[in-house]
């Protein structure tokens, strides 16, 4: 919003005001402020969303029985093309993702890579459980967004994010840790795919 309509804004604010003992001014949030706040999480396009990752990729439906499981899905808003991680049984496994001009989406594996327990980013993942069922923003109508649906110790975690390395604010800070633990797992030097 340009200044000087947030400025004529605030004037006729103080002036519908004048008649009261005290003018009050509404209190002005920024940008980030406003979009940084959680949302719930509109759970169907989630669902319809990971489902279609999950058949492009040969992957069952994510379910929370107990076994440990991550998907992590950073995808262009424009262009739909991105990458996944899959962190299960012992692996890393990376995807590149694309939408065909049917709208189906098509994921290939890039690589994959073992990975023992230990090298897990655990702290991060643990994070994340709070998060759950909610939606960030850094306020930007373009750029990445990212899935992330976990069964972390049985329990389901289901998280989205615009553009979380954005900017900072607490839940946009936890995601962007476990994007860069994920980032630094890949750049050890990773299998070809099979």
């Amino acid at each position: 919003m340009h200044i000087k309509t947030i400025a004529a804004i605030v004037m006729a604010l103080a002036a519908i005001n004048a008649n009261a003992d005290t003018v009050v001014f509404p209190k002005l949030v920024s940008w980030q402020d406003y979009y940084s706040q959680p949302r719930p999480l509109d759970e169907a396009y989630f669902a319809q969303e990971f489902d279609a990752f999950s058949r492009g990729a040969s992957l069952r439906t994510l379910r929370a029985k107990g076994v440990f499981e991550v998907r992590i899905w950073r995808k262009g808003v424009m262009s739909g093309e991105g990458e996944a991680y899959v962190i299960a049984d012992g692996w890393l496994k990376t995807f590149r993702t694309r939408r065909s001009t049917n709208g189906r989406l098509h994921a290939e594996l890039a690589a994959r890579r073992r990975i023992a327990a230990e090298q897990l980013p655990a702290i991060e993942l643990r994070a994340l459980g709070d998060l759950s069922g909610n939606w960030f923003s850094c306020g930007w109508e373009d750029g990445e967004s990212v899935q992330i649906e976990a069964s972390l110790e049985g329990r389901p975690v289901k998280v989205a994010a615009e553009n979380p390395t954005a900017c900072s604010n607490p839940s946009a800070d936890r995601i962007t840790a476990l994007l860069r633990a994920v980032d630094k797992l890949r750049q050890v030097e990773m299998a070809p795919s099979r």
